[in-house]
């Protein structure tokens, strides 16, 4: 597979990886955009969306990226779980050196036709978490409590 990584955002870690970057001699395949407005041509721009942080409550940024049709990988920690839990063309990873997690990766990745995928996910977000669905939920919620 011939790849690039493009990482979005700024922060703490940044300086870490561009370092890392260079001593795997992967610095030229690399795109540090630091903070990004126009979140949609970002994923407009990607083919796989990948979240490797280690403390996530509810990220936003992955229900996007399944809106955008794009496969997730993404850490087993937090909310994320509960976001992504059996659905296809997703995978939850708890360790992400571990050569069996890296293998259900690239497996996903191979098994993932780019226009199905797109398809099954933007219709599993828009499901389950355009705007009227979660208002429906609040209001269910909100009545239970009543």
């Amino acid at each position: 597979m011939d790849l690039k990584l493009i990482i979005a955002g700024d922060g703490p870690e940044e300086e870490k990886l561009i370092n890392y970057s260079k001593e795997l001699n992967i610095f030229d395949r690399v795109h540090f955009l630091g903070f990004v407005e126009d979140m949609r041509s970002f994923y407009d721009d990607i083919d796989i969306y990948c979240i490797s942080s280690t403390t996530e409550d509810l990220p936003l940024s992955v229900i996007e990226a399944m809106m955008s049709g794009k496969p997730i990988i993404a850490s087993n920690v937090g909310g994320i779980p509960d976001i992504l839990k059996n659905i296809n063309y997703t995978i939850l990873v708890d360790n992400f050196y571990d050569k069996i997690e890296i293998d259900h990766i690239y497996n996903m990745l191979k098994s993932c036709n780019k226009t199905n995928c797109a398809e099954y996910l933007n219709k599993i977000a828009f499901s389950q978490f355009d705007n009227k669905t979660y208002c429906k939920k609040l209001t269910t919620i909100y009545k239970d409590l009543i």
